[in-house]
């Protein structure tokens, strides 16, 4: 994560502590978890993966991600700070106790069990981990990971055609779940965005990804109004699996998506949804993993 996007979340944290009183405490351990991004030296994330341009046309996934050996030991510094954070501000489970006391030389195979973990999550299968690995721990492995996979993903990413590309509901850099949706230019195209990886990609408006439900009339929102509530976040509910996922519209606020950041802002959605009988989507929950 650059210092440009991390101003940028301070930014938008200090506008939505304003307009929410009731996510200052969420809104708070954020900003705590990007003060160790801030400390981090971002100089070298790793070489990105380097798919061929006959890879543009599939197939699909381009990376198992699960499966990729990124630089467990350089992201060290970054994993041992968010541990720290989460020991300090919320109630830390005891698998994250232990990892931030790991041995240097073990550190490594911590933080890639760890990563997997999560990996396996976001890509809708059963996790196998080595080793108990609480939903936390996972979390803060995805926390530390995020820039490198960043990086790796890069080339591939530039792969996609976002302007008529058309592909499934999962990921087609990494094979991840989404983990919300983003309607973007003024067309409203929908992108939906991994849970893994953060790529978004072209999908189509009017189908429900969880379960290929096409019938507009069983497609719905859940939208929220009061004080300081942002009308561009919506719960969009389908009524043949009875799921909602977080919906955020760009055109009514021009920011950089941030996955994390707007599980927070986007919270009041998920109890009116669950309150009208929806289940939500598969996949992380965000900083719901922190408590």
């Amino acid at each position: 994560m650059n210092k440009e996007k991390i101003s940028d979340l301070r930014t938008r944290i200090a506008q939505l502590k304003v307009a929410r009183e009731d996510l200052r405490e969420p809104l708070d351990f954020y900003s705590k978890i990007l003060d160790a991004y801030d400390s981090c030296d971002a100089s070298d994330f790793g070489e990105p993966f380097t798919p061929p341009a006959a890879a543009a046309k599939g197939p699909y996934p381009f990376i198992a991600l699960g499966e990729t050996e990124l630089d467990w030991n350089a992201a060290a510094p970054l994993f041992r700070s968010l541990c720290k954070t989460f020991i300090e501000n919320v109630e830390a489970e005891e698998d994250v106790e232990r990892a931030a006391e790991t041995a240097d030389e073990d550190i490594a195979s911590v933080i890639r069990n760890a990563f997997r973990v999560f990996i396996s999550a976001g890509a809708g299968v059963s996790a196998e981990p080595t080793e108990e690995v609480t939903p936390q721990l996972a979390f803060i492995s995805f926390l530390a990971m995020r820039p490198f996979v960043d990086a790796y993903v890069a080339g591939a990413r530039a792969l996609l055609d976002n302007e008529d590309g058309v592909y499934e509901a999962v990921c087609p850099v990494c094979g991840g779940i989404a983990a919300m949706s983003a309607l973007v230019r003024e067309e409203g195209h929908r992108h939906l965005v991994c849970s893994a990886c953060e790529t978004s990609w072209l999908y189509k408006r009017t189908r429900c990804h969880l379960c290929g439900n096409e019938e507009p009339r069983t497609l719905g929102y859940i939208m929220a109004e009061g004080p300081g509530v942002e009308d561009c976040y919506t719960a969009a509910t389908c009524e043949k699996c009875k799921q909602y996922h977080r919906m955020l519209d760009t055109r009514k606020k021009k920011f950089e998506i941030d996955i994390a950041l707007e599980a927070i802002a986007a919270a009041h959605l998920e109890i009116l949804a669950q309150r009208e009988g929806y289940s939500p989507a598969p996949g992380w929950r965000g900083l719901d993993n922190s408590n």
